[in-house]
Order: C-alpha cells, then structure tokens, then sequence
C-alpha cells in the first residue's frame, strides 16, 4: 500500500488523495486562478465551481487539522461561515481589509462590487471577504508598487 503523504498521495485509476495541506493549497490556488479569471473577464466553467464548494468545505476541516485544533464552531456561529457556495473560513469585513490593503473601507467596496474578490459576499449592505484572498491581493500590489518606484538602472560614468 502507499504510504499517506500529507500533501497528495497518487491512487490506482488516475486519483489523487489530498491531505490536509494539500487540500488547503489546492483550494487557495483554485480561488486565486478563479479570482485572476473573473479579473480578466473570463467566467470558470460550472465543473470548476462545484470543485472549489467541496474544497472550501474540506478545506475548513483540513485547516482544524493541520492547525492542530480539533474545535468546530458550534452551530449557532456557523453562519459566519456560511457562504452561498460553500464554507467561509475567515471572514473579514470591510474595516479590516481596508487596513490590510492600505486603502479606505468605499475602495474595498468599489472592490467587492467589481467581484475583484471572489469570496466577497454582501449581507444586508456588509460586505465580509476572506483574509487569505485580501493578503494575497496585498502581496501582488507590494510587488507592482515595488516594481513601480524602484529607480531605474542609468549608466553610471566610469571614474
């Protein structure tokens, strides 16, 4: 038998078992690929989206798993969790993202309503989005403003 990688293990007949971080990685990168894709006008097929539903559920037992914590939310808190395509695993609003982001709470809006966040979800006017999804925007705008005003190369006379 093969012995259980915690990333992904190859099965017989062309399957692959994720483990907890694997489960975690793959769902990050779908949501990413996703977020990229509707950023560019593209719409994932309906396969991708029923994909990324079951992800989203196992990767919230997957995080409990590989975080070492067995505690699950009793039911009355799951709500926050809740989204119409699956599980949230940590929501944020728009306050906390806008501090994250260096920005204001109307810009994380404008943001949320041009579905740049695919995990964006708005509730009786609140707007709460993922962590994971706004870090990582974070990151791709550190990298663009460092590309931006690092100064550019000149020849330097020679002495």
């Amino acid at each position: 038998m093969t012995p259980v990688d915690p990333l992904a293990t190859p099965l017989p007949g062309g399957l692959v078992l994720l483990g907890p971080a694997g489960t975690l990685m793959f769902w990050r990168a779908l949501v990413t690929a996703e977020t990229a894709a509707r950023r560019d006008g593209i719409r994932a097929p309906a396969d991708v989206a029923a994909v990324r539903r079951l992800l989203e559920v196992a990767a919230r037992d997957a995080r409990s798993a590989v975080s070492g914590s067995t505690e699950v939310p009793p039911p009355a808190d799951l709500a926050r969790f809740e989204t119409t395509s699956g599980v949230r695993l940590d929501p944020i609003g728009t306050g906390e993202a806008a501090s994250l982001l260096g920005c204001g709470q109307r810009n994380v809006r404008d943001l949320c309503r041009r579905e740049v966040f695919a995990s964006a979800q708005c509730r009786s006017g609140v707007w709460t989005i993922e962590r994971d999804e706004v870090l990582a925007r974070r990151g791709r705008e550190q990298v663009r403003r460092a590309r931006i005003e690092s100064p550019a190369r000149t020849l330097q006379p020679a002495a």
